[in-house]
């Protein structure tokens, strides 16, 4: 839950920021830093998530405009954020007008006029700007927010998680059908710019994305699905309440295996190196991950 995320064919960016700015997805283009004062660490208290990037507010990233970075239907906007100073402006991500920055295709961004709350909006026309707010985060504490343009139901909506994946705050809106255009631009994508503090697992996707089985139910899931024995070396076990798709990624996101309609069997696993993987079961009631160390 909450990552390291992988790309799919939904995922038009993916920056796991492991000590540098490179894109795992091939549909938009890699991350450049403006300014000079970045570093990356072990912050973030998953290690499951590797680096983070450390912005002090004079710094950020952008990443070449691409047309599939141009979001106008379903869209998740989705990263890890940790603050550690309000700033007088704190995008975590933009993709700015062409005639006036203020215009974005999309951003997501703390909100100091409003007391530092979260707050996504995009416009539909010059006129009319749709926007959700949310609650304002706590310094020095971790949190996923996602922000979501759901366009069948009309909804876009701003989700948030803490450090353990619960769940502590959720707003949608509703708009009119009316807004359902969205202003597009020929920007380049603007990440961290003003913010103080850390960023991880970013992720653009043109999909609305659903975290309610992997934040709610995981836990009364887990004990049913039963993969053994961990660690492993060569074979792994596998008993399962349902056929779901298994799938093995490394921390960097990196497919290694695929099993697919899998209930019960053994799975040879002798052809991946030794070190920590993530296992996810795709079925019909949702998607579950759990942690593998191969030996």
């Amino acid at each position: 839950a909450g990552g390291p995320f992988a790309v799919d064919d939904n995922t038009m960016l993916l920056l796991h920021f492991n000590g540098g700015l490179a894109n795992k997805s091939l549909l938009s283009g890699d991350g450049t830093l403006n300014g000079t004062n970045v570093s990356y660490s072990l912050a973030n208290n998953n290690p499951n998530l590797g680096q983070s990037i450390n912005l002090d507010g004079s710094s950020y990233v952008t990443v070449i405009h691409n047309t599939n970075l141009n979001l106008n239907g379903d869209w998740t906007i989705e990263l890890w954020f940790r603050p550690t100073e309000f700033s007088t402006y704190q995008y975590f991500v933009q993709k700015p007008g062409d005639t006036d920055s203020y215009f974005s295709n999309y951003s997501l961004e703390l909100q100091s006029g409003w007391g530092n709350v979260l707050h996504g909006f995009y416009f539909s026309n010059e006129q009319a700007r749709i926007n959700v707010v949310e609650m304002s985060p706590t310094l020095n504490k971790w949190y996923h927010v996602a922000f979501i343009r759901d366009i069948s139901n009309s909804k876009i909506s701003i989700i948030v998680h803490d450090e353990n994946w619960n769940e502590v705050s959720s707003s949608s809106q509703n708009y009119s059908g009316n807004d359902n255009n969205v202003l597009l631009n020929t920007k380049n994508l603007r990440i961290g710019e003003g913010f103080i503090g850390d960023i991880d697992e970013l992720r653009i996707s043109n999909v609305v994305r659903n975290f309610d089985v992997l934040g709610v139910q995981e836990s009364i899931l887990s004990d049913k699905y039963k993969m053994y024995p961990n660690p492993s070396k060569n074979n792994l076990n596998i008993n399962l309440p349902q056929e779901a798709d298994l799938s093995i990624y490394t921390l960097t996101g990196q497919k290694v295996l695929e099993k697919k309609n899998i209930k019960k069997g053994i799975i040879d696993i002798s052809k991946l190196k030794s070190g920590l993987y993530i296992v996810l079961f795709n079925g019909e009631k949702g998607t579950l991950s759990k942690k593998l160390i191969i030996e």
